[in-house]
């Protein structure tokens, strides 16, 4: 690291986990600046985007550590996420627009 005087692991690590982290925020901006009604679509919209980059950040430091890819702690964190902003995006889409919330809830 910083303190050996070893650098090398900026450029093979730290730099293609940070570029990939931008894109992925890049493209959260775009889909969020598109989104026509904005609700818990953008909260789906995150948890998918924390997805994404818990999958490259795994990768990134399997191929840098081993050079081969076995996802492990990515994969579970994605499985618990993509299900949630599913539910989201078809609770945002579907049911807040065809329902009237107020009588759902008994308001």
């Amino acid at each position: 690291g910083l303190l050996t005087g070893d650098t090398s692991w900026a450029w093979r690590l730290a730099l293609p986990i940070a570029i990939f982290s931008e894109l992925v925020f890049a493209a959260l901006l775009l889909q969020i600046r598109n989104a026509k009604r904005k609700g818990l679509n953008i909260l789906a919209y995150i948890l998918v985007g924390v997805a994404l980059d818990c999958l490259g950040i795994e990768i990134f430091i399997d191929l840098y550590v081993s050079g081969a890819i076995r996802m492990s702690w990515s994969a579970i964190t994605a499985l618990a996420l993509v299900p949630i902003a599913g539910f989201l995006i078809y609770f945002h889409y579907r049911v807040a627009t065809t329902t009237n919330l107020r009588r759902l809830f008994k308001l």
